[in-house]
């Protein structure tokens, strides 16, 4: 019978007792923000070139279509939000009327009359105002039904 050759091992076989480590799972806003840090630091052109583009592209909408129908399908927009997350819609309300108000503050330290395109309109006011037309319209159709 052949002799067996000698295995040895190169590392020692260590036994760790199990230890159990917290499960960290990290949140979307956490990896949002890290995915974004990368992008910032590994590629800058392209998020200057995305911030043109997206710049470019909402002065391309305001110019095309005008101030008044791209300020409303802004509030058809937020319409359709209040109605699908009616818990959320004060607060996003009250988030847009603080950054209007910053904006509004920035704007006012520029001469007057050099900015006034850049005012934010009051979404709110813009909502109301729709809903009086619609129901007044409602009630004239409801009259011109009633006449017929």
């Amino acid at each position: 019978m052949p002799a067996q050759p000698v295995r040895r091992r190169l590392t020692p076989r260590v036994r760790l007792r199990s230890v159990r480590l917290p499960a960290w799972r990290p949140k979307a806003w956490q990896v949002a923000v890290l995915l974004s840090t990368l992008l910032l630091l590994l590629r800058p052109h392209w998020v200057l070139l995305a911030v043109l583009l997206i710049a470019f592209s909402i002065l391309g909408v305001f110019a095309l279509a005008g101030a008044d129908r791209t300020w409303g399908w802004a509030v058809s927009g937020l319409r359709l939000y209040l109605r699908r997350y009616p818990d959320r819609g004060p607060r996003t309300l009250a988030r847009l009327d603080r950054f209007a108000e910053r904006w509004d503050r920035i704007l006012d330290r520029f001469p007057d009359g050099s900015v006034d395109g850049l005012y934010l309109p009051d979404l709110q006011a813009l909502m109301r105002a729709d809903e009086a037309h619609d129901s007044a319209v409602a009630a004239r159709l409801d009259r011109m039904r009633q006449e017929a």
